[in-house]
């Protein structure tokens, strides 16, 4: 069975966001904290630790990443929502061609640089190498 923690560190090591299980994740050793979708280096498993919120990472003595600032709540916005969409759109697309880059943006709703510029910054790869790991999953 695959448990919520597993669902957690597939998110991170995916970057995906996963909005039916939001999440933070804090690194033992360092003590800081991030979203999953931080571009940071993934910490090992065993030095991963989970919060259900930003303040309890502070509470539990983390600061917060200085990459994703995950303190920062106007930072999860437009960006990371278009990526959402797209990599929903994405997963639609069974059958189709999923590369069809012009099709996806339009049907998210953005200008195909605007898709690829912001989805490379939030997810830390391309929409191609995002549908490549896709169609591999």
């Amino acid at each position: 069975p695959i448990t919520t923690s597993s669902r957690k560190w597939h998110a991170l090591t995916t970057r995906t966001p996963c909005p039916t299980l939001p999440f933070y994740y804090g690194v033992l050793a360092t003590k800081i904290y991030c979203r999953p979708t931080c571009t940071a280096r993934l910490a090992r498993r065993a030095n991963v630790c989970y919060f259900a919120s930003a303040q309890a990472a502070r509470s539990a003595g983390y600061r917060a990443c200085k990459r994703c600032r995950p303190d920062d709540e106007l930072f999860f916005g437009e960006a990371e929502e278009v990526v959402i969409n797209a990599m929903a759109a994405i997963g639609r697309r069974q059958g189709k061609d999923r590369g069809a880059l012009a099709q996806i943006a339009a049907e998210v709703g953005v200008s195909k640089s605007y898709l690829c510029r912001v989805f490379k910054k939030t997810m830390g790869m391309t929409v191609g190498e995002y549908i490549k790991e896709f169609e591999t999953d």
